[in-house]
């Protein structure tokens, strides 16, 4: 496997979760293998680490992210681990200009975006989710950081639900939206998206007592 941690088993519980759903929806007990390839995007893919490991589940991926230099990291990362594991198909990747998905409707079989709509004003989040489910056919998988999770920022104590300007060394000067579950109902309320599933996972650093905390979602198409 690519990576472990949060990110990966939340990862390996979506592809887990859409190809049980999509077997059902294929006559109850298909195998995955005898079903037509998946495809799906990473949205804001970055360095692309999600999008290589829904390579490793032999899905189709496709990763765009607005920074050309992370495309250009996820390129080399991918030729890396294309190169080392024979099973894994490379990844498409692309830049894209932050507003409009580049492809056509219902293009993917399911999208995902971790910790990507939480790090822009609301407005435009809501906007970027609207493309998604443009794009996508059956599911969204969406990961959003917590409304308990401002004791990772000098500037901010207790819950919060608002958006603030990063003022420390990692991410300054980037907006950081943070989400509780009636925002996140805001989020998809005008969609035709539905929340399928969803997990609010909270940590506490022992060392520093910090918690913070992330929503994982599942939409489905009605």
């Amino acid at each position: 496997m690519i990576y472990k941690g949060d990110m990966y088993k939340s990862g390996v519980g979506i592809v887990d979760s859409i190809e049980s759903n999509i077997a059902i929806n294929h006559g109850g007990g298909a195998n995955m293998s005898s079903l037509a390839p998946l495809s799906a995007l990473d949205f804001g893919c970055g360095i692309g680490r999600q999008s290589l490991l829904l390579s490793e589940f032999h899905i189709e991926s496709y990763g765009i992210d607005i920074s050309s230099e992370a495309i250009n990291e996820a390129k080399n990362l991918a030729n890396l681990f294309v190169k080392n594991l024979d099973s894994i198909k490379m990844p498409h990747f692309s830049v894209y200009d932050g507003e409009k998905i580049p492809f056509d409707d219902n293009f993917f079989d399911f999208s995902m975006s971790y910790g990507v709509l939480d790090s822009m004003p609301f407005s435009l989040a809501k906007s970027l989710f609207n493309e998604m489910c443009r794009v996508s056919k059956k599911y969204i998988f969406l990961s959003l950081i917590g409304e308990d999770s401002t004791s990772l920022f000098s500037n901010l104590s207790g819950d919060f639900s608002g958006e603030i300007v990063v003022k420390d060394s990692h991410e300054f000067g980037t907006i950081q939206s943070f989400f509780n579950e009636n925002k996140i109902h805001n989020l998809i309320k005008d969609s035709i998206f539905y929340l399928k599933w969803g997990q609010r996972m909270q940590h506490i650093d022992l060392m520093t007592n910090k918690t913070y905390s992330r929503y994982f979602i599942v939409l489905e198409r009605r």
